[in-house]
């Protein structure tokens, strides 16, 4: 997993998908009425304050899709509908 972040200094965090632990969806109020979500991949080894693998902004529809099939790369097993 990719992502990037910062306004003024762009920042690059790469992981692994085998190195991650869990993998969240989430989105406030604004962004449910946007129509938006996003997910974050929390992974090993990570230090305290480092910099979060987290993609914002995402139509709603594509984040359950990334977030579906993060989990599943995480879990074969995993049976999310």
């Amino acid at each position: 997993m990719r992502a990037c972040g910062g306004w003024l200094a762009r920042r690059w965090a790469l992981a692994r998908i085998g190195r991650g632990q869990s993998v969240s969806l989430a989105s406030t109020p604004l962004d449910r009425r946007a129509g938006m979500a996003s997910v974050s991949m929390d992974t090993a080894g990570v230090r305290p304050g480092s910099f979060k693998l987290r993609v914002d902004y995402l139509d709603a529809a594509q984040a359950r899709a990334l977030h579906l099939a993060l989990s599943r790369r995480l879990d074969p097993d995993l049976a999310i509908p």
